[in-house]
């Protein structure tokens, strides 16, 4: 579900229609259009729109429709990652940084950005929350070959708030920030002492 920005600016886009309807797919491709979609029914058949199907038949038909995730892939959070953002693990801190098209430096390692294939059958993620300090993180718990990666949208960079490799922690994320020196995790005080 979309919502529009106040001045209409994606309904401009995408052809203006008062009540048009876009289904996109778990890949983000449109699976289905219409000029004209109605709450009721699914879709009222008007100006051309008699070869289409209803709204609901096409969800019936598409049966799992589970957003594409973390879980599908992992490198998601960085194709947003800017110059500075930073996570540090106890006294480790890792960078991270653009580095190209579609290439991203963490640390020392630059990091090609390729989009999988989503398999047939979808991998179940659980979810968890790592306190960290007084805040708590939500987290998609991937696990992969014995080793449970923790990662959190809320943190820059790769997201990796914790990983256990057989059983033991090995990695837990202290502080983050998507700015050089700026805590994206400081305790947020509503009356800053000056």
């Amino acid at each position: 579900m979309l919502v529009d920005a106040m001045d209409d600016r994606t309904q401009e886009a995408w052809g203006n229609l008062p009540n048009m309807g876009f289904l996109i797919d778990p890949k983000g491709r449109i699976a289905q259009k219409w000029s004209w979609v109605s709450s009721s029914t699914g879709k009222a058949k008007k100006n051309g729109d008699e070869d289409t199907k209803d709204a609901y038949a096409v969800l019936k038909e598409a049966g799992d429709l589970t957003p594409y995730g973390i879980a599908d892939d992992p490198q998601l959070l960085l194709y947003d990652t800017r110059e500075g953002e930073w996570i540090k693990y106890g006294e480790d801190t890792v960078t991270f940084a653009p580095v190209g098209e579609d290439k991203v430096k963490r640390g020392n390692d630059t990091i090609e950005l390729k989009t999988p294939e989503l398999p047939e059958k979808r991998g179940k993620a659980k979810t968890e929350t790592l306190k960290v300090g007084k805040l708590k993180l939500p987290c998609v718990v991937v696990e992969k070959d014995g080793v449970e990666t923790w990662y959190s949208a809320w943190l820059p960079g790769d997201g990796v708030a914790k990983v256990i490799r057989d059983g033991k922690v090995v990695q837990e994320v202290t502080d983050a920030g998507f700015e050089k020196g700026k805590s994206c995790l400081a305790e947020y005080d509503p009356e800053p002492k000056k």
